[in-house]
């Protein structure tokens, strides 16, 4: 079955972005989404605003990753990914 980011990867949206905006106009756009997402995540801690808001801004980082691994080294990218996530399933085991 495919998921969402299939369909939008079929579509070629984020590296039409990527070649379109360019590595530097989206790195910066990365470090302006990771700002808005800790005020929305605080904002949220104090009932100012809903949790809506927050997922749209994680979707926002979301996207803005998915362009990040468009624009620097996909199969490092992937390498490096593949290894948080064995270290994520080892610390599970261990604690659990």
């Amino acid at each position: 079955m495919r998921t969402v980011k299939d369909m939008i990867n079929e579509h070629g949206i984020f590296k039409a972005a990527c070649i379109k905006l360019g590595r530097t106009s989206q790195v910066e756009q990365l470090v302006e989404e990771c700002a808005t997402l800790i005020c929305a995540v605080n904002q949220v801690r104090r009932g100012k605003k809903p949790l809506r808001e927050l997922i749209g801004n994680m979707v926002d980082i979301q996207i803005s990753l998915e362009q990040m691994e468009i624009l620097f080294d996909a199969e490092v990218w992937d390498e490096i990914l593949v290894e948080k996530m064995k270290n994520l399933g080892t610390k599970i085991e261990e604690e659990g």
